[in-house]
């Protein structure tokens, strides 16, 4: 009988989990442990993709600099936490060089051009756009959930990709390290 209430406690333990990284989007914790070898560490192709404001953005590392990709959307509530929080933190401190870019992954799905630059205005986020309508980014990098940051160096290759919100703290160590 014991083991029959054990089975029954670890059952419900699984369910309260899958409940519970349902109802917060996915994300349970706010930083990625351990990145995903999948794709740090690996060079990553260069991509001319559609600005929010309806020109074209190219990824910084086709011209030989590093990037920080923030993904998110207008929408994504952890995302209107993040942003106000990284806007902050650039108004107050250099990038080392490495040029931030505001990667919306859900226009033309779930999102538009003008609600997620209204978003980006609303946290005085300036940073250059790109509107990934056909998921190009998202799927050279693997993501699945918002927000997420990748960050590349000067020669293409990915040196962290954090899963989740992303602190201040660890955005200021992630910059330094795609620069060096």
């Amino acid at each position: 009988m014991m083991f029959v209430s054990l089975g029954i406690g670890g059952v419900l333990a699984i369910a309260l989990i899958v409940v519970m990284s349902v109802l917060t989007g996915g994300t349970v914790s706010t930083t990625s442990a351990t990145p995903p070898p999948a794709i740090v560490g690996k060079s990553v192709p260069v991509q001319t993709i559609r600005s929010l404001t309806g020109g074209s953005t190219t990824t910084p590392w086709k011209f030989g600099h590093p990037a920080a990709l923030i993904f998110f959307a207008s929408w994504c509530e952890p995302c209107k936490t993040e942003l106000p929080h990284l806007a902050a933190y650039l108004a107050q401190h250099s990038t080392h060089g490495v040029q931030v870019v505001a990667v919306d992954s859900e226009v033309g799905q779930s999102d538009s051009p003008s609600n997620a630059l209204a978003m980006l205005r609303r946290y005085h986020f300036n940073v250059a756009t790109m509107a990934d309508t056909q998921g190009t980014m998202v799927n050279e990098f693997g993501l699945a959930a918002l927000p997420d940051s990748a960050f590349v160096n000067a020669k293409g290759v990915v040196t962290w990709l954090n899963i989740g919100p992303i602190t201040a703290t660890a955005f200021a160590q992630r910059l330094a390290q795609a620069a060096a």
